[in-house]
């Protein structure tokens, strides 16, 4: 929908994390050649918003690491086409 950001399903961390907090996640994800999108790293209280495809964000630095994260997508200003997007990928560090 172009008039509305679109959230990806919740990532939940693996069975055995239940304590420790996050220190850092590393994200990813894939636009077709040409086409740009506005994005954030959500969890349940806000978000964060990514300046790139892929990187580092420690904006989550303290959260507990059982948190689930999901993505929010928008089009980019201007854009009016739907785009799609694809290999979504987090890597959460967390001690």
């Amino acid at each position: 929908m172009s008039d509305r950001a679109m959230d990806s399903t919740l990532m939940r961390p693996p069975p055995g994390v239940t304590a420790g907090v996050i220190r850092e996640v590393r994200w990813r994800y894939g636009v077709p050649s040409g086409q740009a999108v506005v994005a954030w790293l959500c969890h349940s209280h806000g978000c964060a918003r990514l300046d790139a495809h892929s990187g580092i964000t420690q904006a989550l630095n303290g959260l507990p690491a059982a948190t689930p994260l999901h993505f929010r997508f928008a089009l980019a200003p201007g854009q009016r086409r739907a785009v799609q997007v694809s290999d979504l990928q987090l890597i959460v560090n967390y001690r």
